[in-house]
């Protein structure tokens, strides 16, 4: 899922800036949309496996009141004497919240116990494993909207062309994530239970819906209203069940895909794109997804096969500050669509919204958390596919420049168990994790990891958790990765480390030091500059046994520098030594007689001008002034003046200026 700030992404959009660049708010930005671990993720699933559900909804699409039946067949996971579902009630306000007026067990019409937040259904004997149960529920009422992020079930308006709501064009949608399925239709709640589904909704003509799965059937129906059916025939858990219901155009398209069988192979086939929007928002969704089948392209080469291929790919627009994956049709947010260009790359501003939203169909849809406390495995890995696809096809840079725009100097709590399951933390911190992890293993390890974990037969299409996804790292790695994925999963903020260096006979000697109680593992990237202009770079691994490391490293030459992760791919909190930019490191040969070299180092990118004068300050050579790169720099004085005349022997300045940096040596010209 992907979240913004509304306000703000309404006052940006129009400029074309980048507000679909923001995050879900954190807890510090706006409290109410907190959604803790503890709160949706602590309680086990129910003893029940549903296998297949067949869910009616009627509406009249003027309130968000909603009638409805759900048949589901399922089976005890273990000896029980009833069944509990999740469905909410308000007993707060009578009126709001839903009520079952009939349940049925096999056929039998039970007694119902239906208390806040759940529907207890006794049975009048005993149902095991071995049984495969069809409970039917007749349900209605105002769905009272969850706490968190998801709204489950309302009704609201697509914006007009100037942003505001427009009310000629209400929207019935929902948004299940992370719990609010059982806030509008009996289910069972919980990720890691995933069924079948056919949805069908009955509504006024102008209603068109999109939902997952194939479309089966679009008719007329009595009274004047219309029944449409979407039939999702690969298993999906409650909260990815999902219903835009608007007054709303359909435009197709179709792209051959991969489709991975169940013996391994891959097959190609012919997948069709559905694309709903109201027609005013066409000419904008069509410019903001225009990439989407070569982003369907880029993605199948890193992950593997398209998870739906069988099914189709498709996005509708709803309300909502953000967007949300449901599977084989992302639901977009109106904001998301526009034809403003990104300030950050060379294609539409919320491009970034619609990878990151295609991605979750590998991850977060086909492999799915089998508990909310692993959200990383959804939201850090589809936020880091907004950089994988930004650097494969606009070019590195613009991945380099995604990646450093969601770097923070803190990140509160952990990525596993977070305090916020739609924090910066899970998704930004989440994505450096897997960043880094790339320069722990390599590039393409790390993406053919990813391809192992999305195919494998005994996970795709079911709850995961990250013991899965590290066990596929440590069988391309070839040993444990405890030491990576512990810390950097489990524990707060980032490695804290103090470095100091200093010149040996045959080097440098680096120290690096960690905190005793929070020691990281990981390979640093140490970048030395020699006095002969050579750059050596070398990884050095620390952290392992203890929290100070104190390593020799071997020069060819005399160290002028000494930088650590100098490229910056590593959430780091480092207390270096400071050293100024642009050094003079001697001027030979002294005295000379046809020229003499300045050697200087420049530590970072700086502008930096050199001038010759006499002892009574007069300038009598310009020498250069350019902006250089971190190196060791040779600039030679030929003993002459601006004119191109050979100058006097004698004593001469040599000054060397950048920024604060300002220093003179003394030449001897002797002819």
């Amino acid at each position: 899922m992907y979240h913004l700030i509304l306000p703000l992404l309404l006052a940006l959009a129009p400029a074309g800036d980048d507000g679909p660049m923001l995050d879900k708010p954190s807890g510090e930005e706006d409290a109410g949309l907190r959604r803790t671990v503890a709160e949706v993720s602590l309680r086990s699933p129910r003893p029940i496996d549903v296998l297949h559900y067949d869910l009616t909804l009627r509406t009249k699409g003027d309130n968000t009141y909603l009638r409805g039946e759900v048949r589901m067949w399922l089976i005890p996971r273990q000896d029980l004497d009833r069944i509990v579902l999740d469905f909410t009630t308000s007993a707060a306000a009578p009126s709001q919240g839903m009520i079952a007026n009939a349940v049925e067990v096999d056929g039998q019409a039970l007694p119902v116990v239906h208390d806040a937040d759940s529907l207890v259904i006794v049975l009048p004997a005993t149902i095991t494993p071995a049984d495969t149960v069809e409970v039917y529920v007749n349900f209605e009422g105002a769905p009272v909207r969850p706490q968190g992020v998801g709204f489950g079930w309302t009704r609201r308006f697509l914006r007009d062309e100037e942003f505001q709501p427009d009310p000629e064009r209400p929207v019935l949608c929902s948004l299940s994530e992370p719990s609010g399925a059982r806030t509008w239709w009996p289910c069972h709640d919980h990720p890691f239970d995933n069924a079948t589904v056919t949805l069908t909704t009955i509504s006024p003509p102008e209603f068109r819906l999109a939902a997952p799965g194939h479309m089966i059937v679009d008719e007329p129906f009595a009274g004047g209203l219309r029944r449409q059916v979407a039939d999702m025939t690969t298993p999906i858990p409650a909260y990815l069940v999902s219903v835009v219901l608007t007054d709303q155009e359909l435009w197709t398209d179709s792209m051959t895909v991969d489709e991975l069988q169940s013996d391994g192979s891959v097959t190609t086939r012919e997948m069709p794109l559905e694309y709903y929007a109201p027609a005013p928002l066409i000419p904008d969704a069509q410019f903001t997804w225009a990439n989407t089948p070569e982003m369907i392209r880029h993605f199948e080469r890193m992950f593997g096969p398209y998870p739906y291929a069988d099914i189709k790919y498709g996005m509708s627009l709803f309300v909502f500050g953000g967007a949300m994956e449901h599977p084989t049709i992302s639901s977009m947010g109106d904001f998301t669509v526009s034809q403003n260009i990104s300030s950050l790359y060379p294609g539409p501003a919320a491009e970034s919204i619609v990878a990151h939203e295609l991605a979750h169909q590998w991850f977060g849809d086909a492999v799915h958390v089998g508990r909310w406390g692993d959200i990383w495995l959804n939201e850090g890995f589809a936020r880091f596919c907004e950089i994988l696809w930004l650097e494969s096809f606009y070019g590195p840079k613009y991945g380099r420049i995604w990646l450093d725009r969601i770097w923070r100097s803190s990140y509160g709590g952990p990525v596993r168990d977070p305090d916020n399951l739609f924090s910066g933390t899970v998704y930004n911190k989440g994505a450096w994790i897997l960043h880094q992890l790339r320069q722990v293993m390599g590039h393409d390890e790390l993406l053919q990891a990813m391809r192992n974990y999305m195919t494998d037969p005994g996970l795709r299409f079911g709850p995961v958790f990250v013991e899965d996804f590290q066990a596929h790292c440590e069988a391309v790695y070839g040993e444990s990765m405890d030491w990576y994925f512990t810390p950097w999963l489990e524990q707060a903020g980032r490695p804290a480390l103090d470095v100091d260096w200093s010149v040996t006979a045959g080097g440098a000697q680096l120290s690096v030091s960690q905190p005793a109680d929070r020691v990281y593992r990981l390979p640093l990237p140490v970048q030395l500059i020699l006095a002969d202009g050579v750059v050596q770079e070398e990884i050095v691994w620390i952290g392992d046994p203890g929290p100070v490391d104190i390593v020799d490293l071997t020069t060819t030459a005399q160290v002028v520098d000494l930088r650590v992760d100098w490229e910056g791919d590593w959430l780091l909190d480092l207390d270096v030594p400071k050293s100024v930019p642009v050094e003079v490191l001697g001027i030979l040969p002294n005295p000379f007689n046809s020229g003499t070299t300045l050697r200087f180092v420049v530590r970072k990118y700086s502008p930096v001008h050199a001038e010759v004068f006499d002892l009574r300050g007069r300038r009598v050579r310009f020498l250069f002034s350019e902006e250089l790169i971190p190196a060791v720099h040779d600039r030679l004085w030929d003993g002459r003046d601006d004119d191109g005349n050979s100058v006097a022997s004698g004593a001469y300045i040599i000054r060397l200026q950048s920024n604060d940096y300002d220093e003179t040596r003394k030449v001897t010209l002797v002819r």
